[in-house]
């Protein structure tokens, strides 16, 4: 238990707070096209994240050590990254994925030497082995999906990116309705209609409160879900049994379900105004 001031504080063991960098192990002989693209645009939200004061978060990038061809290929796009020797899998992590080949086994036990969040790889033939690995608290992905991945990550720190549209700075009101223009464009269309057909002043305002304002909520409340998937990861590496982020899950989940609720009351509201179904006649 901490000693503080003189004071002996309660400790609990088997737990820990939400992890601040997402770590990537790069595994690959070489890159494509659609994994140099992808990289040279983490690197935009990774000089975004070391920039900000004071510090919330960081993406880490890891290669191992003999991938020399990789680190030339890094290096010539000015991305930084942490060599790291190779480890072998234990027998207990090696028994939990059973009919993988030798070079997954030691790309796994590497990564859970960094305390990886995510194992990117080139090799698709590895990929059904997603879900093995998930049990051990590592996604194993390709490197266009760590994209959204540290989307996701970011915003749960509060820092609102999206990589169609790259601000510094954006503050959430604005931020969905920008960055996700597909979900939010059938609402805006129906508003604009509304607003040129001369709809009732009411129905525009409901109309208005329910696209802007209530969407950008799910959108945000969705996000913080996603993120706690993510740690979710994180405390089944560390075997933290007394911190899986069950309760914070648990609440955004009650607040999603309310908010869709609500948002079909408003939306029908809406509809009952626009076409004046309560009046009375």
């Amino acid at each position: 238990m901490p000693l503080v001031r003189g004071r002996i504080l309660p400790e609990v063991k088997l737990a820990g707070r939400a992890k601040q960098f997402l770590d990537i192990l790069l595994w690959a002989e070489q890159l494509g096209r659609a994994e140099i693209a992808a990289m040279d645009e983490l690197e935009h939200l990774r000089s975004y994240l070391s920039a900000l004061r004071p510090f919330c978060c960081a993406i880490r990038v890891f290669i191992p050590q003999r991938h020399a061809q990789i680190a030339a290929v890094l290096d010539e796009l000015g991305i930084v990254y942490v060599r790291v020797i190779e480890r072998e899998a234990g027998p207990s992590i090696a028994s939990e994925i059973k009919g993988a080949d030798g070079e997954l086994l030691t790309a796994l036990g590497t990564a859970l030497s960094v305390n990886a969040d995510c194992l990117a790889v080139t090799r698709r033939q590895w990929l059904p082995w997603i879900e093995e690995l998930e049990k051990v608290g590592i996604l194993l992905t390709d490197c266009t999906f760590l994209l959204p991945y540290g989307e996701i990550f970011s915003r749960g720190h509060d820092v609102p990116w999206a990589f169609r549209y790259k601000s510094w700075y954006a503050p959430w009101t604005a931020f969905y309705t920008l960055s996700e223009e597909s979900t939010f464009k059938p609402g805006t269309e129906v508003l604009q209609r509304a607003f040129h057909k001369k709809a009732p002043s009411d129905a525009q305002e409901t109309g208005r409160i329910l696209v802007p304002n209530r969407l950008p909520n799910l959108c945000f409340t969705r996000d913080r879900l996603l993120f706690y998937e993510i740690q979710r990861l994180v405390a089944k590496r560390a075997g933290w049994t007394r911190q899986q982020f069950t309760f914070e899950i648990s609440y955004l989940l009650n607040f999603y379900y309310l908010l869709i609720f609500g948002a079909f009351d408003h939306a029908a509201l809406f509809v009952s105004q626009l076409l004046r179904l309560t009046e009375v006649r």
